[in-house]
């Protein structure tokens, strides 16, 4: 199916109209997400399709997650390396953050992007927020991300991401 038939899908199933740039905008992401998070070296990825909170347009978010192999002595290292890291990077805004599972780099970017539908140009705002958390045995640090094209509903999806990063913990192997 074209892109353009999966916006008017979203569209009606949502009941708004397919010129809606919040249901464009969930099509093409929802089209292209399997090859954007194999891209991304993901080591997985889901996708939400929800109704925003004014009932007027759909909001899809991304998780995705990414397993990094590493060797830090403890996580505090591992947290000022990943800090310094991203901020020489300069694609966001970086902070460090207590979660659940004990501190992580917290990165938020916003990005200026153009969809294309047959004709049609909109211009999109993709953001994504994520956090960075070093494993306390110093063997990996996983990444988890929530991202979406959805710029109005962008407070809920971090309020989303903010849960689901607190709703991650670390299992010692065979325990």
């Amino acid at each position: 199916m074209c892109r353009r038939g999966i916006a008017a899908e979203t569209a009606a199933f949502f009941g708004i109209q397919s010129t809606d740039l919040g249901a464009v905008a969930s099509a093409v992401t929802f089209a292209t997400m399997a090859g954007a998070v194999r891209e991304a070296g993901a080591s997985y990825g889901a996708a939400g399709l929800f109704r925003s909170v004014d009932g007027l347009r759909p909001v899809l978010a991304l998780v995705q997650c990414f397993v990094l192999l590493s060797d830090h002595y403890t996580v505090d290292a591992a947290v000022a390396g990943l800090t310094s890291l991203h901020a020489k990077q300069g694609m966001g805004a970086v902070r460090t953050e207590r979660l659940e599972s004990g501190p992580a780099v917290v990165v938020e970017t916003v990005e200026q992007d153009l969809l294309t539908m047959g004709d049609e140009v909109f211009q999109t705002e993709p953001r994504s927020v994520t956090a960075w958390i070093p494993d306390p045995a110093g063997t990996c640090v996983v990444g988890l991300g929530v991202s979406s094209n959805n710029t109005e509903d962008w407070d809920q999806i971090k309020d989303l991401a903010e849960g689901v990063f607190n709703a991650f913990e670390w299992v010692v192997a065979g325990g």
